[in-house]
């Protein structure tokens, strides 16, 4: 089993996350977050439906879910 969370892990975590949102990720090793530019979803609403209901992930993660997840970005930041 893994071992309980102490005091000092949430320390590290709140000082990492600190400073990687005052512009030291780079420094502390993170990835960049990439931005893409997507203006709507280019296919129809039945398509998304019939993919989404038929278990096609790939029509729900690249489709609308992605522009709302984006514009959540651009407004609020990454989280």
């Amino acid at each position: 089993p893994p071992k309980p969370v102490n005091i000092f892990d949430v320390l590290v975590m709140f000082a990492t996350n600190l400073l990687a949102n005052v512009g030291f990720a780079d420094s502390l090793g993170m990835a960049k977050v990439p931005d893409a530019v997507i203006q709507k979803y280019e296919g129809s609403f039945f398509s998304f439906i019939k993919g989404a209901l038929g278990g096609d992930l790939q029509t729900l993660a690249g489709g609308p879910l992605f522009l709302i997840l984006a514009k959540y970005y651009t407004d609020y930041g990454p989280i």
